[in-house]
């Protein structure tokens, strides 16, 4: 653990957008976090265990985004086409060697 550590170095940028830390002031009065101008809007919000620091997947391991002690960051970093987050790995792989941990959201 580095507390010196800048966040916003973790991520890929391809457009060279910053990362927007989670906090009361990008919160809508559900509590539910509202992203960046710049990015577009997550199919699901993000969630981070407490005090998680580290990548985790997102919708159906085609994304992932980064946690700095339990505190999610924006934007989702996609993967390249025909790899999916391999949360062992840490990284983009092809998606017939990887299983995804999670699950379609239900439809109606």
């Amino acid at each position: 653990n580095n507390p010196s550590l800048d966040c916003q170095s973790l991520a890929y940028d391809p457009n060279a957008t910053k990362l927007s830390p989670i906090n009361d002031s990008n919160l809508d009065s559900q509590g539910t976090p509202i992203p960046a101008p710049t990015t577009l809007a997550p199919t699901a919000p993000l969630i981070c265990p407490p005090q998680h620091t580290g990548p985790l997947p997102h919708n159906l391991c085609k994304e992932y985004y980064y946690c700095v002690n339990g505190v999610p960051y924006y934007p989702t970093i996609p993967c390249p086409e025909s790899t999916i987050y391999d949360e062992k790995s840490m990284l983009c792989l092809p998606t017939a060697g990887v299983t995804c941990s999670q699950s379609p959201s239900p439809t109606h």
